[in-house]
């Protein structure tokens, strides 16, 4: 998940490459968003037919960012995002969304934290040197790491994800003694998946989703090629999204915390104060020369820097 974060870092020299707007090479990371959307629903199917570990091994993230070391043309890369966009959801937050929602009952919101901060952690690290790799060694080579990065990150560790304790004989944690094991797609308590699709409170959380994540997402896709447009050179930008990662990384765990201590609702409340903090931080820097340390408030935990996970149960 945190490589998508890094191909903003691209943008720029990529388009200048390809001889083409900023704007029509940024179209792929759109096209890549909306797959994602399209894809979930395929691969919440599949999952249970499948199972996790082959759901992991087949997406072809990893190889899609090989090749993109090698294209030559503007319409590669938007079948690039359409190949990326379908199968990121298999090798990423959906598995890891299923195996901390099977594997704990009690504290699932500080298990869930603490999982997606690792991405923090790579975005954080890899935003430090990638910038200066790529002009270095070129964007080709750049795309070549990012690619092996996902692949070393996903096909040697699925023969050892488990999406359910009960495949080892154990049991949730945090949960109560039963009489029996449940299996590792045993239904959950609350309202069918049908009743759910039919309530005004499922869409508004889609609709929270989607709004938070569309920020979310712009800001962190052309951030970078604006603060070079500035003439802030690539290094210091992304020493920049490095702070912003960083600070997500501590968002992330405080947010899981206080999901298990004051529910989804109140944790939201709480973040909610920071975002017209960070928003007007912005036009102090937009408009002239700035540096990363001058926008730190930017990178302020969002509340909708920890995933929500619904469990609906068959109908």
């Amino acid at each position: 998940m945190g490589t998508t974060t890094l191909l903003s870092f691209f943008t720029l020299p990529v388009s200048t490459a390809l001889g083409v707007p900023r704007a029509a090479f940024t179209l792929y990371t759109s096209i890549m968003s909306l797959m994602v959307i399209v894809s979930m629903p395929f691969w919440g199917r599949m999952l249970p037919r499948i199972g996790i570990r082959a759901m992991v091994a087949i997406s072809g993230a990893g190889l899609s960012y090989l090749a993109m070391s090698q294209f030559t043309a503007l319409w590669q890369f938007y079948i690039a995002g359409i190949v990326v966009g379908f199968t990121l959801p298999a090798c990423s937050f959906l598995p890891a969304s299923v195996i901390v929602t099977n594997w704990f009952e009690k504290r699932r919101g500080t298990a869930m934290g603490i999982a997606m901060a690792f991405t923090g952690v790579y975005a954080a690290l890899a935003s430090t040197f990638l910038p200066g790799m790529i002009m270095k060694t070129g964007w080709p080579a750049a795309y070549l790491f990012l690619g092996m990065v996902v692949l070393v990150l996903t096909i040697p560790i699925a023969p050892f994800l488990r999406d359910h304790p009960s495949k080892m004989g154990l049991q949730p944690y945090g949960a109560r003694k039963e009489t029996g094991t449940p299996g590792p797609f045993a239904a959950p308590s609350g309202v069918s998946a049908a009743v759910a699709y039919r309530s005004g409170a499922f869409w508004l959380v889609c609709a929270g989703l989607l709004f938070g994540h569309a920020s979310i997402i712009g800001f962190i896709q052309h951030a970078p090629a604006h603060l070079t447009s500035k003439g802030i050179s690539p290094v210091e930008a992304g020493t920049f999204m490095s702070l912003c990662m960083l600070s997500l990384i501590g968002a992330k765990v405080i947010l899981g915390w206080l999901n298990d201590r004051i529910g989804t609702v109140g944790s939201n409340l709480v973040c909610l104060p920071s975002a017209p903090l960070r928003s007007s931080c912005l036009p102090g820097w937009a408009g002239r020369r700035s540096s990363p340390a001058s926008a730190r408030p930017c990178s302020l935990p969002m509340p909708s820097a920890t995933p929500t996970t619904v469990s609906f149960r068959r109908c």
